[in-house]
C-alpha cells in the first residue's frame, strides 16, 4: 500500500466506511430481538482495523451474548430437541459483499480517472 497514490487510498478508505455504515445498519435490522434489554443488536460494534490495510470491521456479540453462530444455525437444547436456526447474519453479510466490491470498484475507477484522465 506505500506505492498507491494517496487519491487511492481516500478512495478505498471512504468506500470502506460507507459500506461498515451500512453493513452495521443492514446487520441491526435483520437481528432478532431477544429478551430486553440484553437484544443482539446491541452488541454491534463498528471498529477500525489495521490501519496499513485500511481494513474496518463490524462485530456482533460480547461476552454475555456469545451464541451468534447457534443462532444463526440451530442447535440442540438440554433435552435434546433440536431448535432451528434464524438466519440473519449470512444473508446480509452475502448482499453486502457484492454492494462492496461494486462500492469499492467504482470508487477506485473514478479515483483513476481523476489521476490519469
Amino acid at each position: 500500500m506505500a506505492n498507491v497514490p494517496q487519491a487511492l487510498k481516500d478512495a478505498a478508505k471512504d468506500a470502506n466506511t460507507k459500506s461498515q455504515e451500512e453493513f452495521a445498519k443492514r446487520l441491526y435490522r435483520a437481528a432478532p430481538l431477544g429478551p430486553a434489554p440484553d437484544h443482539l443488536r446491541n452488541t454491534i460494534v463498528k471498529k477500525d482495523g489495521d490501519a496499513s490495510k485500511l481494513e474496518k470491521i463490524v462485530s456482533i456479540g460480547s461476552a454475555t451474548l456469545y451464541y451468534i453462530i447457534p443462532l444463526e444455525f440451530g442447535h440442540k437444547t438440554k433435552g435434546g430437541k433440536f431448535v432451528p436456526g434464524v438466519r440473519f447474519f449470512r444473508s446480509v453479510r452475502t448482499i453486502m459483499r457484492k454492494k462492496h466490491r461494486n462500492r469499492m470498484r467504482t470508487s477506485v475507477r473514478r479515483a483513476l480517472k481523476k489521476l490519469f484522465p
